[in-house]
């Protein structure tokens, strides 16, 4: 036997033939009324036998649609419940391409994470074989949280994309976790003026070795000559000697300083420029 069609499309016919038999009951009705009034009682006689078993069938095609409806009921629920599950692995399968992707994330963490603490090793190494002064800490990346700012400032410039609004359908997208911009005020949404990590580390580095440098010069009184006789020891030109500051200028000029790292003008810029240089010279 063939599969027996779904029960819908056979409701639907079931209903039709419900109707062809009514309208049926209704002309054998008129046919037997007139061979009635015909005195043709022979054929009223007939006419009377059709229509019991046009009502009979009315009767049949209405069980039938009674069932039929119960029966599509069934296979709606069962076709709802098929599609509920199909959806649902649908939805799995979306959950394993997202497990293979954070897999790649954690993967990438773990060596972050390794490379991460490697650099703040290497910066307290160079923080330890030299002796800087305190704001050389930050700027020359002495320090476990000048690496970490470093970091997160190139979390900010590699992740950040600019919520602009007014575009049907436009979501914000989240940076990496951690990312911080080193002026909010300006560049929040205009990344791309981060310094990249590589380079900002090669400015201090830049940093570093001028600082070196400029210390050096400043601390060698003396040559000794060639025979080794520190009494015949000749007098080398030195740089000048910066000022001294007064009490509590260092300290001014930082806070300045930090006051000024967020004002891009070319009059802000200026004065930074000089608070940096008189920084230089006081150490």
């Amino acid at each position: 036997m063939g599969r027996r069609k779904a029960a819908a499309s056979r409701l639907e016919q079931a209903r039709a033939d419900h109707a062809e038999a009514e309208r049926k009951i209704g002309r054998l009705e008129a046919e037997r009324a007139d061979a009635l009034l015909a005195d043709r009682d022979d054929v009223a006689v007939q006419l009377d036998a059709e229509l019991e078993a046009a009502r009979r069938m009315v009767r049949v095609h209405r069980d039938k649609i009674v069932l039929l409806e119960a029966e599509a009921q069934r296979e709606a629920t069962a076709d709802q419940v098929r599609r509920h599950a199909e959806h649902i692995r649908q939805v799995e399968k979306l959950g394993d391409n997202q497990i293979t992707a954070v897999v790649k994330v954690a993967e990438a963490t773990a060596t972050l994470v390794v490379a991460h603490r490697e650099a703040i090793a290497a910066a307290e190494r160079r923080a330890a074989a030299w002796p800087w002064a305190p704001q050389d800490h930050g700027a020359a990346m002495l320090t476990a949280q000048s690496v970490h700012d470093a970091l997160a400032r190139e979390f900010f410039r590699t992740s950040r994309v600019p919520f602009l609004g007014g575009r049907a359908g436009e979501k914000p997208v989240p940076s990496l976790s951690g990312a911080t911009c080193s002026r909010p005020t300006d560049w929040l949404n205009l990344p791309e003026r981060e310094a990249p990590l590589i380079e900002a580390c090669k400015n201090a580095m830049q940093y570093a070795s001028r600082r070196m440098r400029e210390t050096a010069a400043a601390s060698v009184p003396l040559a000794v000559n060639g025979h080794g006789d520190a009494a015949a020891a000749t007098i080398v030109e030195l740089p000048a000697v910066p000022p001294l500051a007064e009490p509590g200028e260092l300290a001014g000029l930082l806070k300045r300083q930090a006051e000024l790292a967020t004002d891009i003008s070319p009059a802000g810029e200026a004065e930074y420029q000089k608070i940096v240089a008189r920084i230089a010279a006081l150490q």
